[in-house]
């Protein structure tokens, strides 16, 4: 992983929930690797987008890639020329990262 930072949106009404999501470089990467890759319409009917996340760029598979991951357990990653892959953070990923998103 090449970079890492948090992003909230204040002015969202939902933004006091962001307080307790943390997230580390290793965390990332156990996202990544925990979270179910999921088709554009199954992301867009089930993700759950709050006004926290993080961001930064990364190399998975031998590609960089740009990454965002939100504190509802959605995440994207995105690559020069559009190439997009959508994430959801579920029941082992959750499990393995409560502490991240505040489930302790």
């Amino acid at each position: 992983m090449t970079s890492l930072s948090s992003s909230v949106d204040a002015n969202d009404p939902a933004h006091a929930m962001c307080q307790s999501f943390a997230l580390t470089r290793d965390d990332v990467s156990t996202f990544f690797h925990a979270a179910n890759e999921v088709s554009g319409p199954e992301f867009h009917d089930r993700a759950i987008v709050l006004p926290c996340r993080y961001e930064g760029r990364l190399t998975m598979e031998g590609e960089a890639w740009r990454f965002s991951i939100n504190a509802g357990g959605a995440g994207y990653l995105y690559r020069a020329g559009g190439a997009r892959r959508e994430y959801l953070c579920e029941q082992r990923c959750q499990k393995v990262l409560a502490r991240a998103f505040g489930a302790d």
